[in-house]
């Protein structure tokens, strides 16, 4: 039906099929895909409709790009401006494990103005992760400092908790996110690389990338007045800096009212925090009020380990054993779709074996001891069976990662200069049986330095899925856009085509 949209699952990651216009059917009426994102575009606090923002936002991020060119090649500086743009698009990924279905924002701003020059904000901001030390990196890495940390039996009165921010992204104000970052960037610029740009330049070019948040979606054209819209690539490093920034006053502030019950640093990813509190459970409930009165918008959710002696953070699960020392397995969440790379894809075998491996050494990797590591396995086999991987299949696999000892493997030989200038050759993967073929012929072929790597068809998700509401629609006096033999798919912004276009005054022809 051409009245069906097909969407994302926000946890979930499977198909979500939707009306997409609302239309009666069977008497009541169906929530669409656009009703659910056209709701959610209402709030009159968050987004505001405007008129053909496109030219003037390419003027401005043009304007802020040129005086770069002080400072960077010039080469640089023109890759940097936005040819070509068009406007990001608003889609929505469906939160299918909530009740309603709401929908979660997303600004695909792919070729949009300020893309490019968010290149180099995102270099920069991303430069600052190492230098903050609540970030955690991975699971396994958390939980080795995890677990060096806390190398001793813990205290009968300690519980496990973990904090969690209400809608982050939406919440965190745009220009307090640009004050946080541009102060943590000036403090620590001797240890960043801001490709010699001064500071009012950065400035400039922070409120440039973080305030162009213009999008569309069907025939109207948006603009995000306040906070950080998701899928802008600037988003992730801008709300790390700025909750680090956040968390270290809500922390000072709670040392100064209660130097009896003091905090340090915790544990957190993006907007997941987790640590282990000391002072008992209503100093605990206190604390939280006071963290929550920090901000108005940044507000939390909490969970503690009292009553069940657990508590899960990212793909982990902690508790204490019988001498209350801190252990962990893999956690696999409810709302996980349970799918992974399926054993009859269209992929090489290697990449499948090397999926189901990699899922083992991560189990091995989060379980503390042997019985941890046995349900975690279990997890990972009921996961594999699940998607057509054969019991022998996943039989060898175990045996390879739990029985075959790693580092006595030969480690990768070191290349010279000359050696690491390879020659990468990607092919379509159509069959095992044909890249073998290839394979064969590329190394009896004499060329060195070739490495062959295997590139899957589309999928599914391609052909259903398109971040696109709608094709925009062109003004009226379009020379571009005139009728040819291959209108049915060309417009005056379709790529890798030769236009050929004739003047309605002087009757030239230009190409």
């Amino acid at each position: 039906s051409d009245n069906i949209t097909f969407k994302l699952g926000d946890k979930s990651k499977g198909f979500v099929a939707l009306l997409t216009e609302s239309e009666d059917v069977f008497g009541p009426k169906f929530p669409s895909y656009k009703d659910k994102c056209l709701d959610h575009l209402g709030d009159k606090d968050v987004y505001e409709v405007v008129r053909g923002p496109l030219t003037a936002s390419k003027k401005r991020v043009s304007d802020c790009i040129d005086k770069l060119a002080e400072f960077l090649p010039f080469r640089t500086v023109e890759a940097l401006k936005p040819t070509n743009a068009k406007l990001a698009e608003f889609y929505a990924l469906i939160k299918d494990h909530k009740d309603g279905n709401p929908p979660r924002p997303i600004c695909s701003a792919i070729n949009s103005p300020p893309e490019k020059l968010g290149y180099v904000v995102t270099e920069i901001l991303k430069q600052c992760h190492k230098l903050i030390p609540s970030l955690v990196k991975n699971s396994s890495s958390f939980l080795q400092e995890f677990r060096s940390r806390y190398d001793f039996p813990i205290p009968e009165d300690w519980f496990f908790f973990s904090l969690d921010v209400k809608s982050m992204y939406t919440n965190i104000p745009i220009h307090d996110c640009i004050v946080e970052c541009l102060a943590f960037v000036l403090n620590n610029e001797q240890d960043l690389n801001l490709f010699g740009l001064p500071h009012q330049v950065l400035e400039e070019m922070f409120h440039t990338v973080f305030y162009e948040g213009y999008f569309r979606f069907g025939e109207k054209n948006y603009h995000q007045k306040t906070g950080l819209a998701m899928g802008m690539r600037h988003s992730p490093p801008g709300a790390n800096i700025f909750m680090y920034m956040h968390e270290t006053k809500v922390i000072d502030g709670w040392n100064r009212l209660h130097p009896e019950a003091v905090l340090s640093l915790w544990d957190r990813c993006l907007d997941d925090i987790i640590d282990l509190w000391k002072y008992g459970v209503e100093l605990f409930n206190e604390f939280f009020t006071f963290a929550n009165s920090c901000h108005d918008l940044i507000q939390f959710t909490f969970e503690v380990s009292v009553d069940s002696g657990t508590l899960d953070f990212m793909d982990i699960t902690l508790s204490l054993d019988e001498n209350r020392f801190i252990r962990s397995e893999l956690y696999i969440k409810p709302t996980n779709s349970g799918v992974t790379l399926h054993y009859k894809s269209n992929h090489p075998l290697m990449v499948k074996e090397n999926t189901a491996k990699n899922h083992f050494l991560r189990a091995k990797s989060l379980s503390s001891n042997d019985n941890m590591l046995t349900r975690s396995c279990e997890k990972i086999t009921s996961l594999l069976l699940a998607n057509g991987y054969p019991s022998r299949v996943i039989d060898v696999i175990k045996h390879k990662v739990f029985n075959v000892d790693q580092a006595a493997l030969p480690l990768p030989q070191s290349r010279t200069r000359s050696e690491k200038k390879m020659l990468y050759l990607t092919l379509p993967f159509l069959t095992e049986k044909l890249a073998a073929r290839c394979t064969r012929i590329v190394q009896r072929s004499g060329i060195e330095n070739v490495m062959v790597s295997w590139k899957p068809g589309p999928c599914l998700k391609n052909y259903l899925v398109s971040s696109q509401f709608m094709p925009p629609k062109c003004h009226k006096n379009c020379l571009s856009c005139a009728k040819t033999a291959v209108e049915s798919f060309t417009k005056c912004d379709s790529r890798i085509f030769v236009y050929e276009l004739k003047c309605s005054v002087c009757e030239a022809t230009y190409i």
